[in-house]
């Protein structure tokens, strides 16, 4: 399949034609005759490396490869050299460039529908027709024009097709609320489309067996991790000036935080205002979601280790063993940690993952809803789990500055006395539409 099988019926339909009957074309995008017979652009790498071994995953593939030239306007890998030969390479090894202006989860649907390795893509048609109802959700609701590209960006004529864009998530998160004649800013969060992923690891510790399904609904995710200045404004807020919540002063070498807190003035360093908090108990962590809740009357929380993993590893796309890569090479480039800090650092400065969010593997350990029991993952597939009615320690995630990557996978699981505080411990917020 390619661009230039689809026509557009005076109803309105598309048909698929053209099979069989394409002419044989010079041009990289066209029919060829020999030893491969396709398209080269179009190919998916099984068709290239043995076409005796290809299913139906890939028409999946040139499907997606398809979609991805239409939104672009753009040819999917370089021709200009003429080689037939750079193009399967490039088939074979180079993924497709994100295209800007699309919502994350559908830029993750498209990733799973032209991963390289026809495991990574949705099992059949069905299901990849499934999974564009969650990204559509994230599409604004506003209409859209696009440019109809050139013929010769895509092989063929094409036109544009109108729809009715679908509705956005629900309950869009206020950016901002008035708090005793004062304007405070909210955590600036992002959408996570609901689906089902694998959770744990076989790599790891016990208490990460077995690896297990779960399902999910859509949530709200903070891109960040809460920061010193989000935090201040709620501690000036709700007036607290003891250690319950949070402690502040020396640690070592470092500080548990940069704020000082006297009655009715909550400080922050100047040059710290974008560090994420630390020195807070998980209870100081839940008082920040509480408050925000009362405020704002939405579901402010913190997320379920389960929506941390999926959210981390990259929702319904393609799962990555790090927050937004695969490969440990890699990892200096998302993610703070031994390797490259000696303390806690802005937030937003490392590259985000597929969703785009910020700092979900590193700079600071993440407390999570859950309590931990060591055996909660054998209760086999669950919808929107929570983990255990109590328990000693909570749940962190996403390892810290001072961790090495071993900790950093989305899939490890840290314990902590919830009322620890500690320079590596932080939280970020989550907005459930829906009840547990």
């Amino acid at each position: 399949m390619k661009p230039s099988n689809l026509f557009l019926t005076q109803e309105g339909e598309v048909k698929i034609l053209d099979f069989g009957i394409a002419k044989v074309t010079g041009g990289a995008g066209g029919t060829r005759t020999g030893a491969f017979m396709g398209s080269p652009m179009y190919m998916s790498p099984e068709q290239i490396e043995d076409p005796k071994r290809v299913d139906h995953r890939t028409d999946l593939y040139s499907l997606g490869v398809t979609a991805w030239t239409l939104l672009s306007g753009a040819k999917p890998f370089d021709d200009s050299s003429g080689s037939d030969y750079r193009i399967y390479k490039q088939v074979m090894e180079m993924p497709l460039a994100p295209l800007e202006g699309l919502s994350a989860g559908f830029q993750a649907w498209l990733q799973t529908i032209t991963a390289k390795q026809p495991g990574d893509r949705f099992p059949d048609a069905a299901t990849a027709l499934a999974g564009l109802g969650a990204p559509a959700s994230s599409i604004s609701a506003s209409p859209s024009t696009f440019p109809i590209p050139s013929a010769s960006a895509v092989d063929a004529p094409t036109q544009v097709l109108s729809g009715t864009p679908a509705p956005p998530p629900p309950e869009a998160p206020l950016r901002e609320i008035l708090v005793k004649d004062r304007t405070i800013s909210l955590p600036e969060m992002v959408w996570v489309p609901g689906g089902h992923f694998e959770m744990g690891s076989l790599e790891g510790n016990a208490d990460e067996q077995p690896p297990h399904r779960v399902s999910l609904d859509g949530f709200w995710l903070g891109k960040y991790p809460v920061t010193h200045a989000q935090y201040a404004d709620f501690l000036v807020a709700v007036n607290r000036t003891d250690s319950y919540w949070i402690k502040t002063g020396n640690w070592l070498n470092g500080y548990l935080n940069h704020l000082a807190i006297t009655p009715g003035h909550t400080w922050v360093k100047t040059g710290y205002e974008k560090h994420p908090i630390t020195g807070v108990s998980w209870f100081g962590a839940l008082a920040y979601c509480n408050w925000l809740a009362e405020h704002t009357r939405q579901n402010w929380c913190l997320p379920t280790e389960a929506e941390w993993e999926y959210a981390a590893g990259g929702g319904q796309g393609p799962r990555t063993k790090w927050a937004g890569t695969h490969e440990e090479k890699e990892l200096r480039e998302y993610a703070w940690y031994v390797d490259n800090a000696s303390n806690v650092k802005p937030v937003g400065q490392k590259r985000p993952n597929a969703l785009g969010l910020h700092d979900m593997s590193g700079n600071v350990w993440e407390w999570c809803a859950d309590w931990h029991a060591a055996d909660s993952y054998r209760q086999g597939p669950v919808q929107n789990p929570h983990g255990p009615d109590s328990g000693k320690y909570r749940i962190g995630r996403g390892g810290g500055w001072g961790s090495s990557s071993r900790y950093l996978r989305v899939a490890k699981r840290g314990v902590f006395l919830p009322n620890r505080q500690s320079i590596i411990n932080g939280f970020r917020v989550a907005i459930r539409p829906h009840s547990l």
